[in-house]
Protein backbone atom coordinates (compact mmCIF):
# COMPACT_ATOMS: atom_id res chain seq x y z
CA UNK A 1 0.00 0.00 0.00
CA UNK A 2 1.46 3.22 -0.87
CA UNK A 3 2.82 5.78 1.85
CA UNK A 4 0.70 8.54 3.22
CA UNK A 5 2.98 10.90 4.90
CA UNK A 6 1.34 14.23 4.00
CA UNK A 7 -1.73 12.78 4.65
CA UNK A 8 -1.33 12.21 8.25
CA UNK A 9 -0.44 16.19 9.23
CA UNK A 10 -3.82 16.67 7.92
CA UNK A 11 -5.85 14.05 9.62
CA UNK A 12 -6.41 14.44 12.96
CA UNK A 13 -6.69 11.59 15.69
CA UNK A 14 -9.07 10.51 19.03
CA UNK A 15 -11.77 12.68 17.49
CA UNK A 16 -10.06 15.48 16.56
CA UNK A 17 -9.89 15.70 12.58
CA UNK A 18 -8.87 18.21 10.18
CA UNK A 19 -11.10 18.49 6.69
CA UNK A 20 -9.08 17.59 3.30
CA UNK A 21 -8.88 21.67 1.56
CA UNK A 22 -11.34 23.79 0.60
CA UNK A 23 -13.64 21.46 2.91
CA UNK A 24 -16.80 22.03 5.09
CA UNK A 25 -19.31 19.89 6.95
CA UNK A 26 -22.84 20.12 5.39
CA UNK A 27 -25.39 19.65 8.59
CA UNK A 28 -23.42 17.44 10.11
CA UNK A 29 -24.62 14.98 12.40
CA UNK A 30 -22.90 14.71 15.96
CA UNK A 31 -19.37 12.78 15.14
CA UNK A 32 -18.47 9.90 17.39
CA UNK A 33 -14.43 9.58 17.95
CA UNK A 34 -12.40 8.10 15.31
CA UNK A 35 -8.86 6.90 14.90
CA UNK A 36 -7.87 7.67 11.38
CA UNK A 37 -10.54 9.15 8.82
CA UNK A 38 -13.39 11.97 9.88
CA UNK A 39 -16.62 10.36 11.30
CA UNK A 40 -18.90 13.18 10.97
CA UNK A 41 -21.44 12.17 8.35
CA UNK A 42 -24.43 14.23 6.73
CA UNK A 43 -28.27 13.69 7.13
CA UNK A 44 -30.62 11.51 4.26
CA UNK A 45 -31.76 14.96 3.11
CA UNK A 46 -28.70 16.19 1.95
CA UNK A 47 -27.69 12.47 0.10
CA UNK A 48 -30.40 12.84 -1.29
CA UNK A 49 -30.40 16.39 -2.74
CA UNK A 50 -26.48 15.05 -3.82
CA UNK A 51 -28.10 12.18 -5.36
CA UNK A 52 -30.66 13.92 -7.81
CA UNK A 53 -27.77 16.18 -8.07
CA UNK A 54 -25.44 13.61 -9.41
CA UNK A 55 -28.10 12.20 -11.47
CA UNK A 56 -28.25 15.13 -14.18
CA UNK A 57 -24.86 14.64 -15.39
CA UNK A 58 -25.58 12.25 -18.74
CA UNK A 59 -21.77 11.77 -19.64
CA UNK A 60 -21.21 10.73 -15.60
CA UNK A 61 -24.66 8.31 -16.08
CA UNK A 62 -23.12 6.50 -19.56
CA UNK A 63 -19.65 5.80 -17.99
CA UNK A 64 -21.11 4.54 -14.74
CA UNK A 65 -23.30 2.08 -17.23
CA UNK A 66 -19.91 0.89 -19.60
CA UNK A 67 -17.14 0.77 -17.77
CA UNK A 68 -16.13 -2.95 -16.45
CA UNK A 69 -15.57 -1.97 -12.74
CA UNK A 70 -17.80 -0.92 -9.89
CA UNK A 71 -18.37 2.90 -9.78
CA UNK A 72 -19.43 5.46 -6.84
CA UNK A 73 -19.53 8.60 -6.10
CA UNK A 74 -18.61 10.24 -2.19
CA UNK A 75 -19.47 13.31 -0.84
CA UNK A 76 -16.76 15.11 0.93
CA UNK A 77 -17.70 12.54 4.15
CA UNK A 78 -17.29 9.44 2.30
CA UNK A 79 -20.89 8.78 1.64
CA UNK A 80 -21.87 7.13 -1.01
CA UNK A 81 -24.36 9.37 -3.19
CA UNK A 82 -24.39 7.56 -6.46
CA UNK A 83 -23.40 4.29 -7.35
CA UNK A 84 -23.84 2.05 -10.72
CA UNK A 85 -25.48 -1.51 -10.95
CA UNK A 86 -22.17 -3.63 -11.11
CA UNK A 87 -22.23 -2.48 -7.30
CA UNK A 88 -25.46 -4.92 -6.56
CA UNK A 89 -23.68 -8.44 -8.27
CA UNK A 90 -21.93 -8.25 -4.66
CA UNK A 91 -24.89 -7.63 -2.36
CA UNK A 92 -27.21 -9.64 -1.03
CA UNK A 93 -29.48 -6.25 -0.35
CA UNK A 94 -30.37 -4.07 -3.50
CA UNK A 95 -31.90 -0.63 -3.73
CA UNK A 96 -30.62 2.68 -3.12
CA UNK A 97 -31.65 2.66 0.53
CA UNK A 98 -29.71 0.18 1.45
CA UNK A 99 -26.46 1.77 -0.39
CA UNK A 100 -27.01 5.77 -0.54
CA UNK A 101 -25.37 7.08 2.34
CA UNK A 102 -23.09 4.43 3.42
CA UNK A 103 -19.47 4.17 3.25
CA UNK A 104 -17.21 2.27 0.75
CA UNK A 105 -16.43 -0.49 3.84
CA UNK A 106 -20.15 -0.84 4.86
CA UNK A 107 -21.40 -1.64 1.63
CA UNK A 108 -18.72 -4.18 1.22
CA UNK A 109 -19.47 -5.97 4.43
CA UNK A 110 -15.76 -5.06 6.02
CA UNK A 111 -15.37 -6.40 9.40
CA UNK A 112 -13.31 -3.60 10.03
CA UNK A 113 -16.72 -1.14 9.42
CA UNK A 114 -18.76 -2.51 12.53
CA UNK A 115 -15.60 -2.16 14.75
CA UNK A 116 -16.07 1.32 15.48
CA UNK A 117 -19.42 4.20 16.10
CA UNK A 118 -18.08 5.85 13.08
CA UNK A 119 -17.85 3.08 10.88
CA UNK A 120 -15.61 2.38 7.74
CA UNK A 121 -13.01 4.89 7.76
CA UNK A 122 -12.48 5.43 11.52
CA UNK A 123 -10.59 2.31 13.17
CA UNK A 124 -7.15 2.30 13.55
CA UNK A 125 -6.85 -0.41 10.72
CA UNK A 126 -8.04 2.08 8.24
CA UNK A 127 -4.52 3.74 8.48
CA UNK A 128 -3.53 0.46 6.21
CA UNK A 129 -6.75 0.30 4.07
CA UNK A 130 -6.03 1.62 0.23
CA UNK A 131 -10.13 2.88 -0.37
CA UNK A 132 -9.44 5.13 2.68
CA UNK A 133 -5.49 6.68 1.91
CA UNK A 134 -7.04 6.98 -1.78
CA UNK A 135 -10.08 8.80 -1.28
CA UNK A 136 -8.39 11.16 1.53
CA UNK A 137 -5.43 11.74 -0.64
CA UNK A 138 -7.84 12.35 -3.61
CA UNK A 139 -9.64 15.27 -1.52
CA UNK A 140 -6.26 16.64 -0.31
CA UNK A 141 -4.61 16.68 -3.74
CA UNK A 142 -7.56 17.36 -5.44
CA UNK A 143 -5.85 14.85 -7.70
CA UNK A 144 -6.35 10.93 -9.10
CA UNK A 145 -4.88 8.19 -6.81
CA UNK A 146 -4.49 4.91 -7.19
CA UNK A 147 -4.12 1.88 -4.38
CA UNK A 148 -5.05 -1.68 -3.93
CA UNK A 149 -7.06 -2.66 -1.21
CA UNK A 150 -8.22 -5.94 0.39
CA UNK A 151 -11.59 -5.97 1.83
CA UNK A 152 -12.46 -9.10 4.33
CA UNK A 153 -16.00 -9.37 4.86
CA UNK A 154 -18.02 -10.93 8.19
CA UNK A 155 -19.29 -13.23 5.93
CA UNK A 156 -15.66 -15.13 5.23
CA UNK A 157 -15.33 -13.63 1.63
CA UNK A 158 -11.81 -11.73 0.69
CA UNK A 159 -12.63 -8.91 -1.89
CA UNK A 160 -8.96 -7.57 -3.73
CA UNK A 161 -9.83 -4.01 -5.91
CA UNK A 162 -7.38 -1.78 -7.18
CA UNK A 163 -8.81 1.43 -6.32
CA UNK A 164 -8.96 4.85 -8.32
CA UNK A 165 -9.88 7.95 -6.72
CA UNK A 166 -10.54 11.24 -8.50
CA UNK A 167 -12.14 14.67 -8.05
CA UNK A 168 -15.44 15.85 -9.59
CA UNK A 169 -16.91 18.82 -9.36
CA UNK A 170 -20.79 18.97 -9.83
CA UNK A 171 -22.91 22.62 -9.90
CA UNK A 172 -19.73 23.67 -7.65
CA UNK A 173 -19.91 21.12 -5.10
CA UNK A 174 -16.95 18.88 -4.81
CA UNK A 175 -17.24 14.65 -4.80
CA UNK A 176 -14.80 11.91 -5.31
CA UNK A 177 -15.28 9.34 -8.04
CA UNK A 178 -13.97 5.66 -6.78
CA UNK A 179 -13.76 2.92 -8.91
CA UNK A 180 -13.07 -0.47 -7.95
CA UNK A 181 -11.64 -3.02 -10.22
CA UNK A 182 -11.74 -6.84 -8.93
CA UNK A 183 -8.07 -7.74 -8.95
CA UNK A 184 -8.57 -11.35 -6.81
CA UNK A 185 -7.39 -13.49 -10.02
CA UNK A 186 -4.55 -11.35 -10.39
CA UNK A 187 -3.45 -12.30 -6.87
CA UNK A 188 -3.92 -15.82 -6.91
CA UNK A 189 -2.06 -15.92 -10.02
CA UNK A 190 1.00 -13.68 -8.83
CA UNK A 191 0.43 -16.03 -5.51
CA UNK A 192 0.34 -19.27 -7.49
CA UNK A 193 3.61 -17.76 -9.79
CA UNK A 194 5.85 -16.23 -6.58
CA UNK A 195 5.05 -18.34 -3.73
CA UNK A 196 4.08 -21.91 -5.09
CA UNK A 197 6.41 -22.03 -7.86
CA UNK A 198 9.25 -20.81 -5.10
CA UNK A 199 8.30 -23.43 -2.60
CA UNK A 200 8.02 -26.27 -5.18
CA UNK A 201 11.74 -25.15 -6.54
CA UNK A 202 13.30 -25.35 -3.17
CA UNK A 203 11.48 -28.96 -2.69
CA UNK A 204 12.81 -30.10 -6.10
CA UNK A 205 16.58 -28.60 -5.42
CA UNK A 206 16.33 -30.73 -2.38
CA UNK A 207 15.62 -33.79 -4.26
CA UNK A 208 17.78 -33.03 -7.22
CA UNK A 209 21.09 -32.59 -4.74
CA UNK A 210 19.59 -36.75 -3.10
CA UNK A 211 19.73 -38.00 -6.21
CA UNK A 212 22.93 -36.38 -7.06
CA UNK A 213 24.89 -37.81 -3.68
CA UNK A 214 23.36 -41.45 -4.45
CA UNK A 215 25.08 -41.41 -8.21
CA UNK A 216 28.39 -40.89 -6.53
CA UNK A 217 28.11 -43.61 -3.84
CA UNK A 218 29.01 -47.59 -4.60
CA UNK A 219 26.31 -48.78 -3.72
CA UNK A 220 27.51 -52.23 -2.70
CA UNK A 221 29.80 -50.85 -0.62
CA UNK A 222 28.32 -47.80 1.05
CA UNK A 223 24.65 -49.59 1.53
CA UNK A 224 24.06 -47.53 5.14
CA UNK A 225 25.01 -44.30 3.05
CA UNK A 226 22.73 -45.35 0.21
CA UNK A 227 19.62 -46.29 2.18
CA UNK A 228 20.08 -43.06 4.32
CA UNK A 229 19.88 -41.37 0.90
CA UNK A 230 17.10 -43.31 -0.53
CA UNK A 231 14.97 -42.62 3.03
CA UNK A 232 15.98 -38.49 2.13
CA UNK A 233 14.55 -38.77 -1.18
CA UNK A 234 11.20 -40.45 -0.05
CA UNK A 235 10.70 -38.30 2.62
CA UNK A 236 11.52 -35.22 0.03
CA UNK A 237 9.30 -36.71 -2.09
CA UNK A 238 6.60 -36.61 0.02
CA UNK A 239 7.31 -33.30 1.03
CA UNK A 240 6.60 -32.20 -2.85
CA UNK A 241 3.52 -33.99 -2.83
CA UNK A 242 1.90 -32.46 0.05
CA UNK A 243 2.94 -28.96 -1.11
CA UNK A 244 1.01 -29.48 -4.12
CA UNK A 245 -1.94 -30.95 -2.12
CA UNK A 246 -2.22 -28.15 0.22
CA UNK A 247 -2.19 -25.57 -2.72
CA UNK A 248 -5.03 -27.27 -4.16
CA UNK A 249 -6.77 -27.39 -1.13
CA UNK A 250 -6.31 -23.76 -0.01
CA UNK A 251 -7.53 -22.77 -3.89
CA UNK A 252 -10.73 -25.09 -2.90
CA UNK A 253 -11.02 -22.99 0.74
CA UNK A 254 -11.31 -19.99 -1.12
CA UNK A 255 -13.64 -21.22 -3.44
CA UNK A 256 -15.73 -22.32 -0.65
CA UNK A 257 -15.13 -25.80 -1.96
CA UNK A 258 -12.83 -27.47 0.38
CA UNK A 259 -14.53 -30.55 1.73
CA UNK A 260 -12.36 -31.69 5.53
CA UNK A 261 -11.01 -34.92 5.51
CA UNK A 262 -10.84 -36.02 9.39
CA UNK A 263 -8.44 -38.23 11.13
CA UNK A 264 -6.98 -38.85 14.33
CA UNK A 265 -3.74 -36.67 14.81
CA UNK A 266 -1.00 -36.51 17.85
CA UNK A 267 -0.37 -33.10 18.70
CA UNK A 268 3.43 -34.01 19.88
CA UNK A 269 4.56 -36.28 17.03
CA UNK A 270 3.11 -33.67 14.79
CA UNK A 271 5.08 -30.94 16.03
CA UNK A 272 7.88 -33.11 15.86
CA UNK A 273 7.30 -33.96 12.57
CA UNK A 274 7.53 -30.27 11.31
CA UNK A 275 10.72 -29.33 13.29
CA UNK A 276 11.97 -31.81 11.06
CA UNK A 277 10.66 -30.79 8.13
CA UNK A 278 13.01 -27.63 8.91
CA UNK A 279 15.47 -28.66 10.46
CA UNK A 280 16.70 -30.74 6.89
CA UNK A 281 16.41 -27.63 5.17
CA UNK A 282 19.73 -26.15 4.06
CA UNK A 283 18.49 -22.34 4.19
CA UNK A 284 17.55 -22.63 8.24
CA UNK A 285 20.15 -25.12 9.17
CA UNK A 286 22.45 -22.63 11.54
CA UNK A 287 19.01 -21.52 12.85
CA UNK A 288 17.65 -23.41 16.49
CA UNK A 289 14.27 -24.91 16.81
CA UNK A 290 13.45 -25.75 20.53
CA UNK A 291 10.42 -28.34 20.72
CA UNK A 292 8.48 -28.25 23.82
CA UNK A 293 5.35 -30.46 23.67
CA UNK A 294 2.71 -30.45 26.79
CA UNK A 295 -0.24 -31.77 24.89
CA UNK A 296 -2.06 -33.94 27.44
CA UNK A 297 -5.07 -35.77 26.51
CA UNK A 298 -4.04 -37.63 23.95
CA UNK A 299 -5.20 -37.45 19.99
CA UNK A 300 -7.14 -34.93 18.50
CA UNK A 301 -9.08 -35.30 15.23
CA UNK A 302 -8.45 -32.78 12.43
CA UNK A 303 -7.38 -32.37 9.28
CA UNK A 304 -3.71 -33.66 9.24
CA UNK A 305 -2.88 -31.92 5.76
CA UNK A 306 -4.29 -28.50 6.91
CA UNK A 307 -3.31 -28.32 10.24
CA UNK A 308 0.43 -29.53 8.66
CA UNK A 309 0.36 -26.63 6.08
CA UNK A 310 -0.68 -23.79 9.26
CA UNK A 311 2.06 -25.30 11.61
CA UNK A 312 4.55 -24.95 8.67
CA UNK A 313 3.83 -21.64 8.10
CA UNK A 314 3.89 -20.86 11.06
CA UNK A 315 7.24 -22.06 11.97
CA UNK A 316 8.72 -20.69 8.78
CA UNK A 317 7.57 -17.54 9.63
CA UNK A 318 9.12 -17.53 12.67
CA UNK A 319 12.95 -18.68 11.12
CA UNK A 320 12.85 -16.07 8.43
CA UNK A 321 12.21 -13.47 11.00
CA UNK A 322 15.41 -14.70 13.04
CA UNK A 323 19.16 -14.41 12.69
CA UNK A 324 21.30 -17.46 12.59
CA UNK A 325 22.14 -16.62 16.19
CA UNK A 326 18.92 -16.52 17.36
CA UNK A 327 16.27 -19.75 18.29
CA UNK A 328 12.67 -20.22 17.62
CA UNK A 329 10.33 -22.37 20.21
CA UNK A 330 7.58 -24.44 19.07
CA UNK A 331 4.91 -25.78 21.59
CA UNK A 332 1.52 -27.13 22.75
CA UNK A 333 -0.50 -27.21 25.17
CA UNK A 334 -3.82 -28.74 25.71
CA UNK A 335 -7.01 -29.90 27.99
CA UNK A 336 -9.55 -32.10 27.41
CA UNK A 337 -11.50 -29.65 25.57
CA UNK A 338 -8.69 -27.97 23.45
CA UNK A 339 -4.69 -27.95 22.48
CA UNK A 340 -3.15 -24.90 21.84
CA UNK A 341 -0.09 -24.62 18.92
CA UNK A 342 2.07 -21.53 19.67
CA UNK A 343 5.84 -20.51 17.94
CA UNK A 344 7.96 -18.04 19.19
CA UNK A 345 10.69 -16.18 17.91
CA UNK A 346 12.75 -13.20 19.23
CA UNK A 347 12.12 -10.63 16.47
CA UNK A 348 9.35 -7.68 16.65
CA UNK A 349 6.66 -6.53 14.37
CA UNK A 350 6.10 -2.56 13.81
CA UNK A 351 2.71 -1.68 14.30
CA UNK A 352 2.00 -0.89 10.89
CA UNK A 353 2.98 -4.57 9.99
CA UNK A 354 0.74 -6.02 12.60
CA UNK A 355 -2.09 -4.16 11.16
CA UNK A 356 -1.99 -6.18 7.70
CA UNK A 357 -0.82 -9.13 8.93
CA UNK A 358 -3.63 -11.84 7.84
CA UNK A 359 -4.57 -10.00 4.40
CA UNK A 360 -4.34 -12.25 1.61
CA UNK A 361 -1.70 -10.10 -0.71
CA UNK A 362 0.53 -8.67 2.19
CA UNK A 363 3.57 -9.43 2.57
CA UNK A 364 6.79 -8.30 4.29
CA UNK A 365 8.94 -10.58 1.48
CA UNK A 366 8.46 -8.63 -1.68
CA UNK A 367 5.15 -8.31 -4.67
CA UNK A 368 3.59 -11.46 -4.64
CA UNK A 369 3.92 -12.81 -1.81
CA UNK A 370 1.92 -13.24 1.53
CA UNK A 371 -0.38 -15.79 1.92
CA UNK A 372 1.00 -17.48 4.59
CA UNK A 373 -0.71 -15.54 7.65
CA UNK A 374 -3.83 -15.86 5.29
CA UNK A 375 -3.95 -18.90 4.36
CA UNK A 376 -3.77 -19.65 8.46
CA UNK A 377 -6.29 -17.90 9.53
CA UNK A 378 -8.44 -19.24 6.78
CA UNK A 379 -8.26 -22.43 7.17
CA UNK A 380 -7.21 -22.23 10.72
CA UNK A 381 -10.76 -20.68 11.76
CA UNK A 382 -13.22 -21.11 8.88
CA UNK A 383 -12.27 -24.78 8.54
CA UNK A 384 -10.47 -26.62 11.44
CA UNK A 385 -12.94 -24.35 13.76
CA UNK A 386 -10.24 -22.72 15.89
CA UNK A 387 -8.97 -19.88 16.39
CA UNK A 388 -5.59 -17.86 15.12
CA UNK A 389 -3.47 -14.91 16.71
CA UNK A 390 -0.70 -13.06 17.52
CA UNK A 391 1.34 -11.09 19.99
CA UNK A 392 4.44 -9.05 19.52
CA UNK A 393 6.21 -6.65 21.59
CA UNK A 394 9.55 -5.00 22.07
CA UNK A 395 10.98 -6.83 25.37
CA UNK A 396 9.32 -10.06 24.60
CA UNK A 397 9.49 -10.96 20.95
CA UNK A 398 6.91 -12.36 18.37
CA UNK A 399 4.34 -15.27 19.34
CA UNK A 400 1.58 -16.73 16.82
CA UNK A 401 -1.03 -19.10 18.20
CA UNK A 402 -3.29 -21.41 16.92
CA UNK A 403 -6.16 -23.50 18.94
CA UNK A 404 -8.07 -25.98 17.99
CA UNK A 405 -10.69 -28.20 19.92
CA UNK A 406 -10.17 -31.67 20.26
CA UNK A 407 -13.09 -32.55 17.89
CA UNK A 408 -14.37 -30.00 15.30
CA UNK A 409 -17.93 -29.14 15.84
CA UNK A 410 -21.07 -30.43 13.51
CA UNK A 411 -20.66 -29.89 9.75
CA UNK A 412 -21.32 -25.89 8.72
CA UNK A 413 -21.97 -23.93 5.54
CA UNK A 414 -17.89 -22.86 5.62
CA UNK A 415 -16.94 -26.66 6.28
CA UNK A 416 -18.80 -28.60 3.62
CA UNK A 417 -18.95 -32.12 4.46
CA UNK A 418 -16.49 -33.47 6.53
CA UNK A 419 -14.91 -36.89 5.63
CA UNK A 420 -13.23 -39.51 8.38
CA UNK A 421 -10.73 -41.20 6.83
CA UNK A 422 -9.81 -44.41 9.08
Amino acid sequence: MMETPDLMPRIGFGGSCLLPHGAEWRNSMSSPKTAFAPAERVDAETISRDHHLIMQSALLDHLARTIPCILMVLNQERQVVYYNRRLLALRDESGDEAILGRRPGEIFGCIHARAAAGGCGTTEYCKVCGATTTVLLSQVKEETVEDECTICTHHGAVYEFRVWASPYQCHDQSFTVVTFLDIRDEKRREALERTFFHDINDILNVLIGYTGLLEEIDLLEDLEDAEAFLEAIQTTAWRLHEEIEAQRRLLEAERGELVLRLSPIDPNTLLYEVKALFSQAAEFREREIVLDTHAEGGEIESDPVLLRRILANMVKNALEATSPEDQIEISCHGDRHSVRFQVHNPGYIPRSVQLQIFRRSFSTKGKGRGVGTYSMKLLGERYLKGKVWFTSTKGEGTTFYLSLPRQIPATGPSTGDAQKEE
